[in-house]
């Protein structure tokens, strides 16, 4: 396997890890706080990615900043590295993990249903059988709430 295939295979997992664990979290820890030690450990885990690259001598991939970039790193930054955080953890405080865990999963289909909407690209099949790693969640967590609702065990 490709390094790239498994560190964005690594990259799902721990983004579909964060969540439940920062709603186990966020029983004892202020949902502001709690979006703030976010993204303070994604900036500390980036700080170290910079620092090793440097290290090992790996050349940065990046195209340079420019000053008319800085209106939109910055609105960039507000959005989602302010707002965008701290509107999932109030969420997350205020919703159930299967509510949490469905609009989740919602945010990859909308995301994939606006770029083809704004770059106007044919829908292909590639575009309706790409996302059927999605499909599965809503019957399984209607199943869960509703064995909860009942009280059934199985």
């Amino acid at each position: 396997m490709r390094a790239s295939i498994a560190l964005a295979l690594l990259s799902a997992a721990l983004f579909g890890a964060s969540t439940p664990l920062a709603k186990l979290l966020l029983d004892g820890v202020d949902p502001w706080l709690m979006a703030g030690l976010l993204y303070l450990g994604a900036g500390v885990g980036l700080a170290g990615v910079h620092v090793a690259r440097g290290a090992l001598g790996v050349p940065a991939a990046e195209a340079p900043l420019r000053r008319a970039d800085v209106p939109w790193l910055a609105l960039v930054v507000l959005a989602g590295g302010v707002a965008g955080p701290l509107c999932l953890m109030l969420g997350l405080a205020r919703t159930e993990a299967t509510s949490a865990s469905l609009l989740l999963n919602l945010e990859g289909l909308a995301t994939m249903a606006s770029h083809g909407w704004r770059s106007a690209r044919m829908w292909t099949a590639a575009c309706c059988w790409g996302p059927r790693p999605f499909w599965p969640a809503p019957p399984c967590c209607r199943a869960a709430r509703q064995r909860r609702w009942t009280g059934a065990r199985g």
